[in-house]
């Protein structure tokens, strides 16, 4: 738009001067061409469309020729004396603000941007670690029941988990042992990891550009594990850049390296750029701050050297609109949440606190910026409040809020539709919320029991503890010889929620138990001789209580001629009955366990789940701390944590991404057409490649794999048709070297992939 005022505003100063009787006899020759024009379409004006307007057009634009005419006959006639005398010069204006630069003539130097297409592997992330083989093989064991045709009686599965009366068989064993709140993260990041470039077996690789030594690069490059086999573009620079001031350390990860058997501990650094302080317009000082442009990645947990990456003048960048940066894929590592349950036995108030998450968990995602870089979501970046599920899932990014500061409806939009896409398998649906029930109805059991200790003695401390111990060796002895002895000790709060329901239920039994032995004895009639020398009494007590005082010298001295019925007086002040909010909570529990199995089967996506365990969505107020509860929010246990920080690193970190200013680069223009289309193509290109193993890899799709190779034949014929003419086209199109293809051949190349998607999409669909 600069350009085209610049060009107009050119075009009106430009001046031409034309001698004043050439306007004249132009003028005249307009009055003579109007009035013979309007004398030969006379006829149009009868029509009624035209009647009256047309004509006056004429006679105005007539008119208004004259009146030119005569005044331009009278200057003329003066001989240009109509110039008026010169005036007083004016006072000299003020100097104007400083301009901004058409180019970047004026830096100190110009920044040289060069393509890189090699790159070095910093780490491999791999999902089958050795930590994570149980509980894989453990949802594999559920997933072949399924694949077998066979359904989950949930029913019967919830009943039998929580109330153990029997030996417990191995599937409630696995199902007990898979509600551990780290084994569902690790379930939970493999379901999400669905809609990302994450592969069945890798999430993805950590590379470094390599480049000359006069070439700093922009930040390590990622791939997602469908893009093992593509060589993207990354960059490096020189010129007007700077290394950073130091480094800020995000998050260390462990990671598994199959090669030598060893375990490593990585970590992702973000560099802090520089200010300068420089003299600027007018001599006043000013700063300039310098910005990198991607994270790194380092093994071990040492600083490093400052000058293995590079920061710009934030004079030569633009922020990237969130929506331009790319989900990679989440990793999931070491998160060992081990306190599921605080001791609520010590709190006089109901409302506990839970102690929330370590921040060195290991979630983070990763995001690709359109220059290849990475940025890092990790938890250490994020922070919970006191403010909705919403508001502290968007990690306080400003696009994403209203003018009142609230996040708009737009942005609630969008995150309802991202967490809908992400479906949830069955068996996982089934253990997130039994484990949600179980935390929430233990914190209600375990409350009014230690609160009621001191009145009912079967809620002794040890009692509880004993039970937990009974159940424990049951499903110990069940396990001790399989592969789930090592597991078993992570069952975690099932085992305490168990014990209580069972230690409750035999409670109310045995008072049951003993209330009708009360009523039992009450209506019996005691029928017996009367001792000679004893005299009864009216009163039915006393005789009761004279009974059972000498019974046995009674029976050796009975006079056989006297026979006395007695009837006992029943005492309902002896009864025993275990307080009624025990009772409630009790029968809310099991309540809430019978509607478990009708909440499985309606669940099906991330968002089922969020709208479940947070009883408003994702408009429920968050607690922190009492001033949250105040405000109506609510104390989250470990799985409602886990959720609320396993969607905060599935959005956009709150660090802005940044592009370079074409006009300071010293060599070319970024082609930002060409790169966007390089990027659809490399997501088209794992979209495709996902769908093909899915259907490899499963039995099921096996009697359509002819059909699968005659799409893929097809497929390949239009893409010689397209690109024969470049050598080994196929190979540099499977590994992403595109630099020989124009941007309309990599158009082709994505609509070519996108019809082979939707056919094999179409065969999923119908099987």
């Amino acid at each position: 738009m600069d350009a085209v005022n610049d060009f107009i505003t050119d075009i009106a100063s430009f001046q031409i001067d034309i001698p004043l009787s050439l306007q004249i006899g132009i003028i005249v020759f307009l009055i003579v061409i109007l009035c013979v024009g309007g004398y030969f379409v006379r006829d149009l004006f009868d029509v009624s469309s035209m009647r009256g307007g047309f004509a006056w057009f004429i006679f105005v634009a007539v008119l208004n020729l004259v009146v030119l005419l005569v005044v331009f006959l009278y200057y003329n006639s003066k001989h240009d004396k109509y110039v008026g005398a010169k005036g007083v010069m004016g006072k000299p204006g003020k100097m104007g603000k400083k301009g901004s630069y058409v180019s970047c003539n004026l830096c100190k130097s110009n920044i040289y941007l060069r393509k890189v297409r090699g790159s070095e592997i910093i780490c491999k992330l791999d999902i089958y670690i050795p930590e994570f083989k149980p509980v894989l093989d453990l949802e594999q064991y559920f997933n072949n029941i399924l694949d077998n045709g066979n359904n989950i009686d949930y029913n019967s599965f919830i009943n039998s988990l929580f109330f153990m009366s029997d030996k417990p068989n191995e599937s409630l064993i696995s199902f007990a042992v898979l509600m551990n709140p780290n084994n569902i993260a690790i379930l939970l990041i493999k379901a999400i990891n669905e809609i990302t470039k994450a592969s069945d077996t890798t999430y993805g690789t950590f590379r470094h550009p390599k480049g000359d030594a006069l070439h700093l690069p922009l930040g390590d490059c990622i791939y997602g594990g469908l893009e093992n086999k593509l060589e993207l573009n990354s960059f490096t620079v020189d010129g007007n850049v700077l290394y950073p001031s130091n480094y800020t350390q995000l998050v260390s990860f462990k990671v598994y390296n199959p090669d030598d058997g060893l375990t490593h501990t990585y970590t992702i650094w973000r560099p802090n750029g520089q200010t300068i302080n420089e003299i600027g317009f007018k001599n006043k000082p000013v700063q300039d701050h310098y910005k990198s442009l991607g994270d790194i990645c380092r093994l071990g947990t040492a600083t490093p050297a400052v000058n293995e990456t590079t920061t710009i003048s934030e004079k030569c960048l633009d922020q990237i609109d969130i929506k331009n940066i790319k989900l990679v894929f989440i990793y999931v590592g070491n998160i060992q949440i081990n306190n599921d349950l605080n001791d609520y036995s010590q709190s006089d108030s109901y409302l506990i606190e839970n102690k929330q998450l370590s921040n060195d968990i290991e979630i983070f995602s990763i995001w690709r910026t359109p220059l290849n870089t990475f940025l890092t979501n990790c938890n250490s970046q994020n922070t919970v409040s006191n403010n909705t599920f919403v508001y502290n899932i968007i990690n306080n990014l400003e696009s994403t809020l209203n003018n009142y500061g609230n996040v708009s409806s737009e942005t609630k939009s969008y995150i309802s539709v991202l967490l809908e896409s992400i479906k949830i398998p069955k068996i996982l649906s089934a253990i997130i919320i039994t484990k949600y029930y179980n935390l929430e109805l233990l914190q209600d059991l375990m409350y009014y029991v230690s609160r009621y200790q001191n009145t009912v003695p079967e809620f002794q401390a040890k009692n509880v503890k004993d039970m937990i111990l009974e159940i424990n060796k049951l499903i110990a002895a069940m396990s001790a010889s399989g592969s789930l002895a090592s597991m078993v000790t992570n069952m975690g709060t099932m085992l305490e929620l168990t014990a209580l329901l069972k230690l409750i239920k035999n409670t109310i039994q045995s008072y049951k138990e003993y209330n009708d032995e009360l009523v039992k004895i009450a209506n019996t009639r005691v029928e017996y001789k009367k001792p000679t020398q004893y005299q009864i009494k009216k009163n039915t007590t006393d005789v009761i209580n004279l009974y059972k005082e000498y019974n046995k010298d009674l029976v050796s001295k009975i006079d056989t001629t006297t026979h006395v019925d007695v009837a006992n007086q029943y005492d309902a002040s002896k009864e025993k009955h275990l307080p009624p909010m025990i009772l409630n909570a009790y029968n809310n529990a099991i309540t809430k366990l019978t509607t478990i199995p009708v909440q499985i089967e309606n669940t099906n996506t991330f968002l089922d789940i969020v709208n479940l365990i947070f009883e408003n969505g994702i408009e429920t107020l968050i607690a922190t701390d009492s001033d949250g509860i105040a405000q109506g929010g609510i104390f989250m246990n470990s799985i409602q944590e886990m959720v609320i920080r396993i969607c905060k690193v599935l959005m956009p970190p709150n660090t802005p991404a940044y592009s370079i200013k074409d006009e300071c680069l010293g060599t070319f223009s970024f082609d930002r057409e060409r790169e966007e289309k390089i990027k659809i193509f490399t997501e088209s290109y794992a979209a495709l490649i996902k769908l093909s193993e899915q259907i490899v890899n499963d039995v099921k799709f096996q009697s359509v794999i002819p059909n699968v190779i005659q799409y893929d034949q097809i497929m390949l014929m239009k893409m010689g048709q397209l690109c024969g003419h470049i050598e080994n086209y196929l190979d540099k199109i499977l590994s992403g070297d595109l630099n020989e293809f124009t941007t309309s051949r990599i158009k082709s190349l994505i609509e070519i992939f996108n019809e082979n998607i939707v056919n094999l999409q179409n065969i999923i669909n119908n099987i």
